[in-house]
């Protein structure tokens, strides 16, 4: 088992839980694997961060054997998306990824031919620190000299008369790809 990631810092956060897993420090469009010689690829949201998704595509199919599958986790159009309108309406951005589920499917059927698609769609009710937690650790609000007033507009939308259930769709899927034998 090989771990691959471009930032040290994720490599020194996964060491703790790698057990005997090999960990490298390597650019998703040029894995230091042989062609052909990996049986189970695993991307699990992180295509979204890739500048050429298609290229790291392209890696995994080079990198994955005959009859070897390829496993890509994605989020889907409309993961999230009381948070991001909240996150909007109280004059953020409430950017969401560049690749999601839908186009991540086509993307891959473009290289591997057929994909199965799961797609695992629901709702969660968090409480409103852990909303806070989420809009803080968004890059937007890291660029902010002071994130916590936008928190509080987040926060004040979602929950205007105090903390209660509400409920914040979640809908990810996994796009399974296999090369030919």
């Amino acid at each position: 088992m090989i771990g691959a990631d471009l930032s040290p810092g994720m490599l020194a956060a996964a060491r703790d839980h790698a057990g005997d897993a090999a960990l490298v420090n390597a650019e998703v469009t040029a894995l230091p694997l042989a062609t052909g010689s990996v049986d189970l690829l695993l991307a699990m949201h992180m295509l979204y961060h890739v500048p050429d998704p298609l290229d790291a595509v392209r890696e995994f199919r080079r990198v994955t054997r005959p009859g070897g599958t390829v496993v890509v986790g994605l989020n889907g159009a409309d993961h999230l998306r009381e948070l991001l309108a909240a996150i909007t309406a109280a004059g953020g951005k409430g950017q969401v990824e560049r690749l999601r589920l839908d186009a991540g499917e086509t993307l891959l059927g473009s290289v591997f031919g057929a994909v199965t698609r799961i797609d695992f769609a629901s709702s969660m009710f968090p409480p409103p620190d852990v909303i806070a937690a989420s809009v803080r650790s968004r890059s937007e609000s890291q660029q902010l000299p002071d994130a916590e007033p936008l928190v509080a507009r987040v926060l004040s939308l979602l929950f205007p008369n105090g903390p209660s259930r509400l409920p914040i769709t979640t809908h990810c899927g996994i796009l399974i790809g296999t090369t030919p034998s």
